[in-house]
């Protein structure tokens, strides 16, 4: 289970720039503050900055952020509606609509989402605070702490993780449901059918923030201290 965070969390930095929560579905929130690990960049909550006695505005996008990250060897779909002859190799039935992925061996990545974006709005009323905070011994800011400052809260997203030998996963849909669907769609009913070697999946999941970024501050020891972009 470590392997597999540090490995997701790894490729999902090194495609899109942005940090991951773990476990998948774990809640996060604008203003949390904590550490990222060194190996995966993984997110350890500590705390909030209400905690700091830090108040911020919060700037709400409006339109969809999609992502599509697909890190696997021989990456196949294979959609299949409701009456059709199975597929060969699959467990969906006469009956079911549903797709059949399957992938080579190795660490894999498969990621859609369909994200809204919220950040904390005011940086530099930010930086002002949080140097105030950091040069307070009585505030216990650690120096290595980190602060979310943008998140993206899903609308429908569907991660799948694995490692070891070949992967084939069955997925069903609604019988009502036409192909191709999107893997993401909360709207389609999707649920795990049939699984074969190691593997975590979240499918077409609304009710957590798959990526954030985060800001910390630098300067401890060289030059002023400033509010900078983590990683």
């Amino acid at each position: 289970m470590a392997n597999m965070a540090r490995m997701y969390g790894t490729a999902v930095r090194n495609e899109i720039n942005l940090f991951t929560t773990w476990p998948i579905g774990t809640k996060i929130s604008l203003g949390d503050v904590g550490f990222l690990s060194r190996d995966g960049k993984l997110f350890e909550r500590r705390t909030n900055l209400a905690g700091f006695g830090t108040r911020f505005g919060v700037k709400k996008g409006t339109t969809t952020t999609d992502f599509d990250i697909t890190l696997a060897r021989n990456f196949q779909t294979r959609f299949k509606a409701a009456g059709h002859a199975p597929i060969a190799g699959s467990a969906l039935l006469d009956t079911d609509v549903g797709v059949a992925i399957g992938y080579e061996k190795g660490s894999s990545v498969v990621v859609r989402a369909h994200t809204l974006e919220s950040s904390i709005d005011d940086l530099q009323n930010l930086e002002a605070d949080l140097i105030r905070v950091s040069t307070d011994a009585g505030a216990r800011w650690h120096r290595n702490f980190v602060v979310v400052t943008t998140v993206y809260e899903s609308t429908g997203t569907t991660i799948i993780l694995s490692s070891g030998k070949k992967t084939n996963l069955d997925i069903k849909a609604r019988a009502d449901v036409t192909i191709p669907f999107d893997l993401a769609d909360v709207n389609v009913g999707l649920a795990a059918a049939s699984g074969s070697s190691k593997f975590i999946s979240a499918l077409a999941r609304n009710d957590f923030v798959p990526f954030f970024q985060a800001h910390h501050i630098v300067g401890h020891y060289f030059g002023p201290l400033r509010l900078e972009l983590y990683g």
